[in-house]
């Protein structure tokens, strides 16, 4: 099962969407009752026997009509709506049932799938008599039901209230209400013996269902997701025979939630004959046993196109301005040493080590969780604000130590400015730690690919985002000529590392807003004091050796320093980030965009963290600019800004519905049609002509 908090958030979510309706149209209740177009809805409970015998159990049904033209909603609404709600108020020792709804409709309006039930409706239940309930004892059955009634145009909330009368007797039976609810019962989807096993997809996932059943023959199938908010899945793409006559189903991923275990029910539409449907529960299985034939060379090509972006996108990392200065100093420091062939390479061997143990162990820690159902994606150690913190002091020892107030060798172990394989190690291990943060070109479609690949395949897409970390490093230690290309060593040195310290001082500032964004003021009060006490630490450090004296005393204080900087809360109540106060964005949520959508009015969802460097550059070259914010206001379209600052399982699944493993994700969805993947890199004439243009009056 998947984390409990992912289903509260998304139920907030679909209950604040519902609020909102249901306010909007209470504010007219005069104009709503005259107005004809409104839905004759009608609900009542039927019972098989009016006169059920002391201890018997009679079957019942709640019928309901919305009228011609309208829809309720089944147990799993989809992407907008929600299902009946009855809240019954029945006589001592007297029980319901849950309700059993039928097999479901799928209807599309805008873009936005909906599970729905047209027509007359019975919602299947069972009535318990007491034992102790005596022949002539007259009671009654009252509830008030909630349903949300629907056309394609309109939407009303519905509140009914629910009467019914019996007499204990002998029990006799109403055939023309038994024989409607037996009818009824043949429509309840059939459930079918052990687990189905499916598999996690690119796009989509598959389903392989037991042999014998009609689903290869001519027909429209459809499945559906049984589980209340965990979303829809998309149209059956293909129906093929497995191994042993056994069914595979393929079937877009649509906005179905992620998880090890699913129900789901398939109806199968026959032209002159009822649906047929069958409702089972598959259980995440290993690709072996679930994938169908060639499903292994798919893989296969996957993963080498997913390596492949990996290791351009972790070559473009180091343009960061948090790795250039890393990588600088580690060539710096070849030319400083005059490292010979052999040294030069056993340092880079150790840099690509380092570089690509920590993107391994990242990523394993990012498959791990999500296989515990946990909605995470890459960097997602940033949204912790301890880890901000730890990364503020990493990054200020940096930059002291770029800045030349204290020299890493004098330290024990490895560091920034120690040669040697063990040296090696340390600096590529923290290049790429510090580099997490990022996620430029290549890297989102490569990162989210992994996600849905087998573990061994997936851990070859994160070493290669380590091996392209470390290639410059691997090019100027193996390659002759590129080692030529080095200018040589001289006073320029010292001053181009301090030129690297700035970069790096401007890394940590950024880490200390973030840090105010995460948790509060305090809390980024308390990082910058930890990192002013460790600065303060290191630049005595660093006179103790220049004078050639121990520099163990300063641990205390820089212990003190890490210990305040640790002491930082994870989160801070109200300081979450949010959208901008203006109006001119709005916070994303389902439910919001699924409204939206059912206006037709165009849409731009953006993905974001304020630990994102490609995000913020985004965001002020080409969302924020005046020309694009008023060309969105002129054609109504919207801005929607997921922020991932802090974990949010809505956007977590936003991100991976679309193959990716971290933002940013830019998602444009005209007024009609599907949406489509923006590049990562925006332009404001881009971001412009996503618009149509005016329509002429």
């Amino acid at each position: 099962m998947g984390n409990p908090l992912n289903f509260v958030a998304r139920a907030a979510l679909r209950w604040l969407a519902v609020l909102s309706a249901a306010l909007t149209l209470g504010a007219m209740p005069a104009l709503a009752e005259a107005d004809p177009g409104q839905p004759h809805l009608v609900a009542q409970l039927l019972l098989a026997s009016a006169a059920p015998a002391p201890g018997s159990t009679v079957d019942a049904a709640l019928a309901v009509d919305p009228g011609a033209g309208w829809h309720i909603y089944w147990q799993n609404p989809g992407d907008s709506g929600y299902a009946p709600r009855v809240s019954w108020n029945l006589p001592k020792g007297y029980a319901l049932s849950p309700l059993v709804h039928p097999a479901p409709v799928r209807i599309n309006v805008g873009g936005i799938a909906m599970n729905v039930h047209i027509g007359r409706t019975l919602l299947l239940t069972r009535l318990t008599v007491p034992a102790g309930a005596h022949a002539g004892d007259s009671v009654t059955i009252r509830g008030e039901g909630d349903f949300l009634v629907c056309s394609q145009d309109l939407c009303v909330p519905r509140a009914i209230k629910l009467e019914r009368a019996l007499t204990v007797g002998s029990g006799a039976v109403d055939r023309a209400v038994a024989d409607e609810i037996s009818s009824a019962r043949r429509s309840v989807p059939q459930e079918l013996a052990g687990d189905v096993p499916f598999r996690v997809l690119p796009h989509g996932i598959s389903l392989t269902l037991p042999a014998g059943l009609p689903l290869g023959t001519h027909g429209r199938l459809a499945v559906f997701s049984a589980r209340p908010d965990e979303g829809t899945l998309g149209p059956v793409e293909q129906v093929g025979e497995a191994g042993g006559g056994s069914i595979e189903i393929s079937a877009a991923r649509g906005t179905l939630a992620d998880g090890p275990d699913h129900d789901f029910v398939a109806v199968l539409t026959t032209a002159g004959s009822a649906p047929r449907a069958w409702r089972f529960h598959a259980v995440l299985a290993p690709v072996a046993a679930a994938a169908p034939g060639g499903a292994a060379s798919h893989d296969a090509f996957l993963a080498l196109g997913a390596i492949g972006g990996a290791i351009l996108g972790g070559l473009l990392l180091n343009l960061m301005p948090c790795v250039f200065p890393i990588l600088s100093l580690k060539a710096m420091s070849l030319l400083r040493a005059g490292a010979s062939e052999r040294e030069a390479r056993l340092e880079a061997v150790g840099y690509l080590l380092g570089a690509v143990g920590v993107m391994v162990a990242l990523g394993a820690a990012v498959l791990a969780l999500r296989a515990g159902g946990e909605a995470v994606g890459w960097a997602f150690q940033l949204q912790d604000a301890r880890v901000v913190a730890i990364l503020l002091l990493l990054v200020t020892a940096i930059s002291a130590n770029l800045a030349g107030l204290f020299e890493i060798p004098a330290l024990p172990g490895a560091g920034l400015g120690r040669a040697g394989f063990v040296g090696g190690i340390g600096t590529g291990a923290l290049a790429a730690f510090i580099a997490t943060p990022c996620t430029g070109p290549f890297m989102a479609g490569a990162l989210g690919t992994a996600l849905v690949l087998p573990a061994l395949a997936a851990m070859g897409v994160f070493a290669g985002l380590g091996l392209g970390l470390a290639l410059p490093f691997l090019v100027i230690a193996f390659w002759e000529p590129a080692r030529r290309w080095l200018p040589r060593p001289g006073g320029w040195m010292a001053t181009v590392r301090r030129l690297l310290s700035l970069p790096m001082f401007a890394t940590a500032l950024a880490l200390a807003w973030l840090l105010g964004k995460q948790a509060g003021v305090d809390a980024m009060t308390r990082g910058l004091a930890a990192a002013f006490l460790l600065g303060a630490a290191l630049w005595w450090w660093g006179l103790r050796q220049r004078s050639e004296r121990h520099g163990w005393p300063v641990a205390l204080v820089a212990a003190g320093a890490l210990a305040l900087g640790g002491a930082v809360p994870y989160q801070a109540e109200g300081t979450a980030t949010t959208a901008a106060s203006d109006g001119s964005v709005v916070a994303y949520s389902p439910p919001r965009l699924a409204e939206l959508r059912r206006q037709h009015r165009s849409v731009l969802v953006y993905a974001t963290a304020s630990w994102c460097l490609t995000c913020k550059v985004n965001e002020a070259s080409s969302l924020s600019p005046a020309r694009v914010r008023d060309a969105f206001a002129r054609a109504g379209a919207v801005m929607m800004e997921a922020d991932w600052t802090r974990n949010d399982p809505a956007v977590t699944r936003l991100l991976s519905d679309n193959g990716r493993a971290g933002v940013p994700l830019y998602l444009f969805y005209p007024t009609s049609g599907q949406p489509r993947i923006l590049p990562q890199i925006l332009t404001p004439d881009l971001v412009i002509g996503l618009l149509a243009p005016p329509r002429r009056t």
